[in-house]
């Protein structure tokens, strides 16, 4: 049995494309291999967005390193964590263990995208939620292509050039987080923007 889960890719007017997932199996939930723990942000800064620029790269060699087993498991039950290249740059989906009671999520490195500032005037024209905000005083916005009652995204600026979009399809059934994917995908961002930080 499989399920849909909705990638917004960063590049292009941020395009919408369809993936397969393939229903969960029985199991312990694991972390992909990585390397790296953590990356720190460099010292300059955006003329544009300001802020300092955020040091992606060793999340770029190794996505999955980006949020433990237990921040995770915070969120969701996962079977596993699962590395892959975009065409947008690599990334990570941890897949939901039970496609009905576990929601999954996916955080992307976005090297080969459009420039931050055109990511968001973009967004804010084409989304019908577009909530431009800081999170852990990061440029970022929370979008949906639809209502925000199922899936919810967060880009956040990691260089003028370059940005990082985590997403969130929540499980029907999901206990954890009902009803709420934005408030749900804006706590793993915000997770996630703790550990670029440093």
């Amino acid at each position: 049995m499989n399920r849909t889960f909705r990638t917004i890719l960063v590049a292009g007017v941020f395009s919408v494309t369809l993936a397969s997932c393939t229903s969960p199996e029985g199991g312990n939930p694991t972390a992909a291999p990585t390397t790296g723990t953590s990356a720190t942000a460099t010292t300059s800064s955006s003329a544009s967005s300001g802020g300092p620029d955020l040091d992606i790269g060793k999340f770029v060699a190794a996505p999955c390193a980006i949020l433990t087993p237990e921040q995770i498991a915070a969120v969701s039950t996962i079977r596993e964590a699962k590395a892959a290249e975009s065409e947008t740059g690599p990334g990570c989906t941890y897949q939901g263990k039970d496609v009905l009671e576990n929601s999954t999520f996916k955080v992307v490195f976005s090297t080969k995208g459009k420039p931050f500032d055109e990511l968001m005037a973009e967004g804010k024209a084409k989304f019908p939620i577009f909530d431009k905000k800081e999170i852990a005083g990061i440029p970022a916005a929370v979008f949906d292509s639809t209502d925000g009652s199922k899936s919810c995204n967060a880009v956040m600026r990691a260089s003028d050039k370059t940005s990082v979009l985590v997403q969130g399809t929540i499980a029907k059934n999901d206990k954890l987080n009902p009803g709420k994917p934005c408030s749900t995908v804006e706590q793993v961002a915000t997770t996630v923007a703790g550990t670029l930080k440093g």
